[in-house]
Formats: structure tokens, C-alpha cells, sequence
């Protein structure tokens, strides 16, 4: 186990051998490429690369309605003549045209755009070559619709010289690009590096040196095929996807903002992981998220779906306005749903028509009216400004739980049969009461007591009951509501309740022991159960807020009593709460039964105590439609400023409203997934194409409007758009599609005319290499080491962080550690606390989820190198690699580390890699044996050896290798 006395040797020892790395990862070199043919440069594209350049950064002051300097660029004539100074694009010559000095800095005067950002060299570039091939226009250019809002069609395969390479669709237009560029893909990588990688993109784990081993072996033409096959039917395939879709929907286990309390929702993160492994068509996906409460009777599982859009942060702070803490939900949902579904920034038109993009704030109003119908339960006291606004929340039993319920449900129903009349009570009435602390107790008629007189802090009551002869089950205890006790409830604190903290009785001078308390009715927080206990003062029986009714609690016998006489039973009632003053109970009765017809109220208890283990989940419920739905359009976004009303619509500009769809979400689902929509199917299976290659064919795969960036092979984007519907919308037939490509399949090996011509490999003539997200670092350093647990789903988990994380937010929370596997459960089921997230996910570019992430950024910082370093979890992960190379190496060093280097990287180690590990190694075990103290605390063994073995896989677990997907 790790201990933080290590610490300080560990560091000592990995900046002794800290250049291992670097020396390991440079040992391995391709061999320089052959020469290639000249680049043949793609013609430039003036609507799809130039014109977007133009409206981004050059219309606001010579667009439409602007003509500053009497320049004009919205139009070719108007372009062509130039302003106040002449032509600014001279075709065929961009050295002489004024455009290019301008934009480029290189004329005296401001450089433009003025007052915005200036335009990347890429951009300059793009606009150069298309005045040097003689600056194109084509007609109507400037009024064209934009690529990304025109329904998608399927092209034509292109035709493509090697043939032999291409082993699917994908294959061809990739090849296609890289044959007009002049360039050759790379060969296919080693199937070492094949299996990892596909391990990693599929299920987010690496494969073990005896998978790996199987692979290898496989001689089957169709091998790869079938561990892709065996990939995604594996249900970490699920967990694997679900981490990208979680940052998409925003998905926390608490509010946000600064009260950030806890919530119950990962019912809705377990729903996306089983329908990622389920295979749910994304058109399914997408309607039970934004709509599942809506279909015709929706199931539990559609019901706990729509959480996707109860993820949105909530207000709680004292003084916040909730109808305007609601509005903001609202825009939430709204902004989620256009970033999601639609890739665009539609949070503009919040507060104005979009400025680049064809949608008005009309438009987002009524997106937003769809969402504005939502069923609100205030809770608390509005009258001083302490209500709050809270949305619908369920039982949400897991189907495991489902089962259960269903058997206890027939156990009642069982019972109920067997016995069928209720139990019959007969009530006993005291031949002495008494009360310690000056209640009076005074008989009533009906056989019960009320307690008078002055309300002490704490009373116990004394009674002397006649039992007559027979057979004795159980007691009742009546608690009965009196319009003589306050708030005509049965206890006698201001509140009309009672606490109930203890219970004894004695026959004929002999303890009685109770098995059992069960109850109709307990206060949250309060557990009957503690009534038999004697150490449990503040806890018990009580009422609140159900005080004005009558509630009762049974109290079974451990052992059947059989009296063949009367007999005295003393009993004795505490109201003893340290805290809770007065609370003494003030109206009750006693009876008693031997009837067998407890079996089925015992029945019902534990479907009682069963039920309040249920975890509840957040859904969206809406209130009964009366008519078309409406929101108020926000003058400048401000709630406090609201203009005119409109109905619930969606952008015309895409494609209409379907009339036969009906007006409320479940229509904005359906039109969402329209076949006529042009951008979802683009949407989705770009953010897929991101997932495995780093990096989608559009790069801003959260704005495909005029801002966001060209797609490096439109007609691809559109091939697999299509293909995803044509597929029905199943994510495992694109994904199996894309990792089964050549070009999935290729080296990653970097070549220096790669590294010239194409460095951020847009052209994809290599493999996919990037460094792994946040979460599947840590699985696979869990993995690695051999602690991962495997378990799928459940209540979030709370692994080893530093303290002190959670004393920043302000609320008392604390983090206390889970105990056992859950301290080594994978990354996603980690409790997400928005203002505080999991610190080694935040060092490796995790955001907090308080709002939509579209994708994550991609850092290099020291302070990843010390998380890997000097945290627990890693520490313990070189601790189980240690032993688990210590086990594989049978006596031979050599062996353990190559066991060991496989487990991190799939591959052996070359020998001079090989060699300086066993130096490592050596060092270490001399090391230890000198300072045997140094290797207690490190192994809590008297073993240099094992030692030596956990400085050598901290190493290797450190290694860039180790961390990336290669």
C-alpha cells in the first residue's frame, strides 16, 4: 500500500534515472522514406474556404452593410472594383494585390481585420493561392447556402490508383486526397500496435501480454475482424463511450454553483453506458434523452434517460430568483442541444441574431419554448425569500432491484392469501402509569393514555399492563393525534411531534427481548430500529411533518410468548433526545396480537426498508400541454428585459417543422433525427471520427457554421453521414467501419516529410497518436497494475485524492475514501463534484461538466509529470506491476521486465531498452539492500528485490509510451 514516507526516495531516485524515458522512446527508428513526386496542390475552393475567411473577418466593415474605405467585399463586383484607394485584389499577382499587404501586415497603416483577431497564416496562405489562380468567383457565390446546412447525399467512391490499399469506402476517399497531394500512406503498423490501439479506442483498456499473445498467433485472413468483433460486444465498450458522451451531457453528481450539493442521478450515467453496449440506434438515443417522459407509455429506463437534460446545474443559493434560475436551465438545455445535436454556436442568438450564421434570436426563443413547460415543485417558504424551484425526481431501481421488489411483492401477495384478515389488537389497558420528569398521564375511554401538565425536556413513561392468557406475537405502540396537544398532532413539542427513544419491557420480573421494530411511518432520518438499542439517545421514532396522524409501531417478540395465566407486563417508553427538547410523546395506546397475519405486515417492512434503499434519479416531467407552447423572447438575453411571445419552432434554415410532429420535445427529438436535417448524422459521426483519430474531419466539431472550419474531406463527412442512417444509425457499424479501415490501421511513425507537409496528420496519411484522456490514463495504470475492478455501474465512487480538495467549495461535504474495489473502479463511476472535480482528471484537461464540452484540450504541463509521479493511485499501480512482473519472471530478470514493458506497451522492449531497465533494476536492489528500511516502506516487505521491482514498473509506468495511444 502506498505510504507518503516513500515519497521523498522515489523522487530522489526517478531524477537519478529520470532521462530513462526520453532514452527509451528515441531508440526506435524508421528508416528514411523514398522520394515522393511533387505535391500536386489542391485548386482552392472560393465558397468553402475563401468566402467564410471573408464573413468572419472582413464583412463587419466590408460586408453588406458596411462600406468602409468604400470597400465592399460581400459581392464579386464590388470586390473587384476595390474602394476610395483602387483594387485590393489584383488576380494572378496576390504579391501586388493590397489585400494580401493588408491582412499580412505588410503595407503601413493598421493591419486588418482592424480591432479583431488578426488572420492565421493558414488563412493568409489560402487567400494567396486564390488570387495567384486567378481569384475565382463563380456566381452567386456570396449568396450560396452554407455546405454544412444542405442535406447531406451520398458521393461516388472515388477512383483511386492502389486499389490493393483500400479496404473500405473509407480507404478511397482518404487515398483519393493523398494521391492529388503527392503523397503515399504508411504501412500498416505492427499488429503489437494494432491490437493496443484498437484496445484503447474500443474499450479504453489495454490488452494483457496474453491477449496480445493470441493475436499474434491468430493466422485467420480475418483476425483483426474478429477482436474488433469481440471489442464491441465486450461491455467496457459502454463505459469507453460514455466518457465522451458524459462531457457532452454535462453529467455531475452534484448542482454547481456554491452550494454544489450532492444529487442522485448516476442512474442516468449507467442508461448511456448499457446503451452504448446495447447498440441503441442514435435516433432512439437521441429521442429518450430530449423526450423519453413523452412516448407512449414510457418505461423506467426512457424515464431515467431524459436525465440527459436534468444534468443542467441548479441554483440553491439564498436570494436567487428562481424563475430566473429556471430560465437559465432553460438556455442550458437550449445551448446543450444545439452544441449535441447540431454543431453550431447557437448561444449567440440568446441575445441577438447570430452574426455569421443564419439564425435569429426568434429562432432560439422558440427552440427554447420547447423546454418551457417543464412541471416545477417549489419547496420551502417563499414569504422570505427561501423558496426553491425543483424539478421531478423518481425511484429508480436498478433491474437487479427490480427483481427483487417483484419477489418481495409476491411474498406479500402470498401471505395476504394465507392470511387474509388483518391482525386483530387487543388493547391493554395500564393498572399503573407513571411518568418520571412531572407528566400526568390520564386514562381516555378508548384504553389510551394522554400525557398533561407542564412538557418536560425528556420524560419516560412507566407502565403496569394486564396481559390475559394466550399466545403473544408482537406490541403496538398507537401514536394518536389530540386536539388538546399541539398542532392537534400526539406529541407534545411545538411541532406536534414526539421522539421515541427507547423501549423495555419485563413479564413477571424477566427481560423481554424485541426482534423487530416496524413502523407505517418514520421521519427522515430517524430509524426505528434504534428504539431497541440503549446507545442511540437522538435517534428512534418520529413523525414530522405527518403529525396530525395516527401512526403506529410494532414491536415483534423474539420468542413467541404462551402465558397459561394472566400476567403483568411492565413497559417502559423513553423520550430522552439530547437534542431535541420537548419531544415527548403525548397521546398513545398499547395493544398486543398473536395473530400470524404480522408474516405479511413483516412483508411489507421490508419492502419498506428495501424501497428506501432505491436510489432516485432526476428526470424531466412536463406539465399537461394546453395549447402551442411559448417563451418570451429576452431583449439582450437579460430575464428582467422580455419582449414579444413566440411559439415553440426550430430553425427554418435547416429544414422545416415536420406538421404532423408534435409541438413539444418528442417533436424537437424527432426533428432532430429527421433524415431531411443536414447536420445531426454529419454531427455525430464526425465527433466518432474525433474519438479515434484525435482530431474529426471537421476540426471544430462544435461549430459547423461559417466559423467553424472546412471539413479536410467533405465528401467522406458525407459518405459516412449517410451511411450512419442508412445503417440505422448504429455507432458500432461506423466505429467497426473506421477501425477496420487501412487507414485506421496505418504506422503513426512520423516521417520528417510528414512532419513538413502534414504535422497535424489532417491528411491521415499515418495512424492516429495522441496522448489518452484523463480517465483512461488512470484505468490503464489500474489495469496495468492489476487492481482494476471490472464491476459495470453503480453509485459513484470515491478513490484516493488529496485532502484538502474538497475544503475549498462551500459547503461542509467531505470526501471520505471508498473502502475495498470501489477504490479502484474505473474512472467514469468517480463522483463528479462541479466545483471541486477529481484533481489528477483536472492535471490531464478534464473539465468541471458544468456546462456542454464538446471536446476536451490537449496540454502538456510539469504538473502531469508529478500527478504520475507522486499519486497514490500510480504508486499502487507499480506496486501490483511489480508483483506482477516478479511472478512472471520465473527466476530471470530479463523475462519479468519484458513481461512487464508488454503489459504497459504491448511490445517487447529492444535490447538496449531491455538493458538499461536491468541496470535500473540492479541499482535499485543494491540500493534496498542498503537501506532495508527504505523497502519496508515502499513494499511493507523486507525484500530489496521486490523493491527494485516497483522503482523499475514506476518507470515504465511513467513512460510517454505508456500514455499514448500510439
Amino acid at each position: 500500500m502506498y505510504n507518503k514516507s516513500v515519497m521523498k526516495g522515489i523522487a530522489t531516485w526517478w531524477w537519478l534515472y529520470g532521462a530513462l524515458p526520453a532514452l527509451l522512446m528515441g531508440l526506435v527508428f524508421q528508416s528514411p522514406a523514398p522520394p515522393q513526386p511533387p505535391a500536386r496542390v489542391r485548386p482552392v475552393d472560393f465558397a468553402r474556404e475563401v468566402l467564410p475567411i471573408f464573413k468572419a473577418s472582413c464583412f463587419p466593415c466590408h460586408g453588406p452593410t458596411k462600406r468602409n474605405g468604400g470597400l465592399r467585399l460581400s459581392n464579386r463586383e464590388d470586390a473587384f472594383k476595390g474602394g476610395v484607394s483602387g483594387p485590393v485584389i489584383i488576380p494572378g499577382n496576390a504579391e501586388a494585390s493590397v489585400l494580401v499587404k493588408r491582412i499580412s501586415g505588410e503595407e503601413l497603416g493598421p493591419r486588418m481585420p482592424k480591432g479583431m483577431t488578426a488572420l492565421a497564416p493558414e488563412q493568409i496562405e489560402t487567400i494567396k493561392r486564390w488570387i495567384n489562380e486567378g481569384a475565382p468567383w463563380p456566381d452567386g457565390a456570396e449568396n450560396a447556402k452554407h455546405w454544412a446546412f444542405i442535406k447531406p447525399v451520398r458521393p461516388p467512391i472515388p477512383e483511386v490508383q492502389n486499389k490493393r490499399w483500400v479496404r473500405n469506402p473509407i480507404d478511397a476517399f482518404i487515398l483519393h486526397r493523398l494521391e492529388q497531394e503527392g503523397l503515399q500512406p504508411s504501412p500498416e503498423a505492427p499488429k503489437e500496435v494494432l491490437i493496443r490501439r484498437v484496445y484503447l479506442d474500443l474499450i479504453g483498456l489495454p490488452p494483457s501480454p496474453e491477449e496480445v499473445d493470441a493475436f499474434l498467433k491468430d493466422k485467420r485472413p480475418d483476425a483483426y475482424e474478429r477482436l474488433v468483433d469481440k471489442l464491441l460486444a465486450s461491455p467496457h465498450y459502454g463505459e469507453r463511450q460514455a466518457r465522451i458522451w458524459l462531457d457532452l451531457a454535462r453529467y455531475a453528481d452534484t448542482d454547481g454553483y456554491e452550494k454544489d450539493l450532492r444529487r442522485s442521478i448516476w442512474r442516468y450515467r449507467d442508461w448511456v453506458i448499457d446503451a452504448f453496449n446495447r447498440d441503441m440506434p442514435f435516433d432512439q438515443f437521441t429521442i429518450e434523452q430530449i423526450a423519453g417522459d413523452l412516448l407512449p407509455n414510457p418505461t423506467l429506463e426512457q424515464r431515467i434517460a431524459t436525465g440527459f437534460h436534468r444534468n443542467t446545474m441548479q441554483n440553491l443559493e439564498g436570494g436567487v430568483d428562481q424563475a430566473e434560475a429556471h430560465f437559465m436551465k432553460l438556455v442550458d438545455r437550449v445551448d446543450t442541444t444545439a452544441t449535441v445535436w447540431l454543431g453550431i454556436t447557437f448561444g449567440c442568438t440568446r441575445c441577438h441574431d447570430h452574426k455569421y450564421d443564419p439564425f435569429t434570436q426568434k429562432d432560439y426563443y422558440a427552440m427554447l419554448a420547447f423546454f418551457n413547460n417543464s412541471k416545477i415543485y417549489p419547496v420551502g417558504d417563499a414569504s422570505v425569500g427561501e423558496e426553491k424551484w425543483l424539478e421531478a425526481q423518481i425511484r429508480a431501481p436498478t433491474p437487479e432491484q427490480q427483481r427483487q421488489l417483484a419477489a418481495l411483492e409476491k411474498r406479500i401477495e402470498r401471505l395476504k392469501k394465507l392470511y387474509p384478515t388483518p391482525p386483530e389488537w387487543h388493547t391493554l389497558i395500564p393498572i399503573e402509569a407513571t411518568a418520571a420528569h412531572g407528566s400526568e398521564l390520564k386514562s381516555l375511554p378508548d384504553g389510551s393514555m394522554l400525557a398533561t401538565g407542564n412538557t418536560p425536556d425528556q420524560e419516560v413513561y412507566s407502565l403496569q399492563l394486564r396481559l390475559p392468557p394466550g399466545r403473544y406475537l408482537a406490541l403496538r405502540i398507537e401514536a394518536i393525534p389530540d386536539e388538546r396537544l399541539p398542532q392537534k398532532g400526539s406529541g407534545r413539542a411545538g411541532s406536534g411531534n414526539f421522539i421515541l427513544t427507547g423501549v423495555s419491557a419485563m413479564l413477571e420480573g424477566q427481560p423481554l427481548a424485541f426482534r423487530r421494530a416496524l413502523v407505517d411511518f418514520t421521519q427522515d432520518g430517524f430509524n426505528p430500529t434504534a428504539l431497541l438499542q440503549r446507545d442511540s439517545p437522538d435517534q428512534g421514532w418520529a413523525i414530522y411533518p405527518r403529525v396530525a396522524e395516527s401512526h403506529e409501531l410494532l414491536l415483534l417478540f423474539d420468542k413467541p410468548l404462551r402465558l397459561r395465566r394472566e400476567a403483568i407486563l411492565k413497559l417502559t417508553l423513553r423520550c430522552e433526545s439530547q437534542r431535541w427538547k420537548q419531544h415527548v410523546l403525548g397521546r398513545f395506546r398499547i395493544s398486543a396480537t398473536g395473530s400470524n397475519a404480522l408474516q405479511w405486515r413483516e412483508a411489507e417492512e421490508d419492502k419498506r426498508l428495501f424501497e428506501a434503499q432505491i436510489p432516485t434519479t432526476l428526470v424531466m416531467e412536463d406539465n399537461a400541454q394546453n395549447g402551442v407552447l411559448k417563451a418570451q423572447i429576452r431583449i439582450r438575453g437579460e430575464f428582467t428585459n422580455p419582449g414579444e411571445e413566440v411559439e415553440a419552432g426550430t430553425p427554418a434554415v435547416l429544414h422545416p417543422f415536420p406538421p404532423d410532429y408534435p409541438r413539444n420535445r418528442l417533436g424537437l427529438a424527432k426533428w432532430l433525427v429527421s433524415r431531411e436535417n443536414p447536420l445531426t448524422a454529419r454531427v455525430q459521426v464526425n465527433r466518432m471520427w474525433e474519438a479515434i483519430f484525435g482530431r474529426g474531419l471537421v476540426e471544430t466539431s462544435d461549430n459547423f457554421g461559417t466559423q467553424g472550419t472546412y471539413p479536410t474531406h467533405p465528401e467522406l463527412l458525407d459518405w459516412l453521414a449517410v451511411e450512419f442512417m442508412e445503417r440505422g444509425w448504429r455507432m458500432k457499424a461506423i466505429y467497426r467501419l473506421i477501425v477496420t479501415s487501412a487507414t485506421y490501421r496505418q504506422s503513426s511513425r512520423m516521417t520528417p516529410e510528414l512532419l513538413q507537409r502534414d504535422p497535424k496528420n489532417t491528411l491521415y496519411a499515418r495512424g492516429p497518436r495522441h496522448r489518452l484522456e484523463a480517465e483512461l490514463i488512470r484505468d490503464n495504470a489500474l489495469a496495468i497494475g492489476g487492481l482494476l475492478s471490472r464491476k459495470i455501474g453503480g453509485p459513484s465512487v470515491f478513490p484516493y485524492q488529496p485532502e484538502g480538495v474538497w475544503d475549498i467549495p462551500y459547503n461542509a461535504d467531505r470526501w471520505v475514501m471508498s473502502e475495498g474495489e470501489d477504490r479502484y473502479r474505473r474512472g467514469i463511476y468517480t463522483f463528479w463534484r462541479r466545483s471541486a472535480p477529481y484533481p489528477s482528471f483536472v492535471a490531464f484537461d478534464a473539465n468541471s461538466r458544468e456546462v456542454c464540452t464538446a471536446n476536451r484540450p490537449r496540454t502538456n504541463t510539469p504538473l502531469q509529470a508529478l500527478v504520475l509521479l507522486n499519486d497514490p493511485v500510480y504508486i499502487e499501480a507499480a506496486q501490483g506491476l511489480a508483483k506482477r512482473m516478479l511472478k512472471a519472471s520465473r527466476g530471470s530478470i530479463e523475462k519479468g521486465i519484458q513481461y512487464g514493458f508488454r503489459c504497459c506497451t504491448a511490445r517487447y522492449p529492444q535490447p538496449p531498452e531491455l538493458a538499461r531497465l536491468r541496470t535500473l533494476y540492479d541499482r535499485m536492489r543494491e540500493h534496498y539492500r542498503a537501506h532495508p528500511d527504505a523497502a519496508r516502506k515502499l513494499t511493507g516487505q523486507d525484500d530489496p528485490a521486490l523493491a527494485a521491482w516497483t522503482m523499475v514498473a514506476h518507470v515504465m509506468l511513467n513512460l510517454d509510451e505508456t500514455i499514448t495511444k500510439e
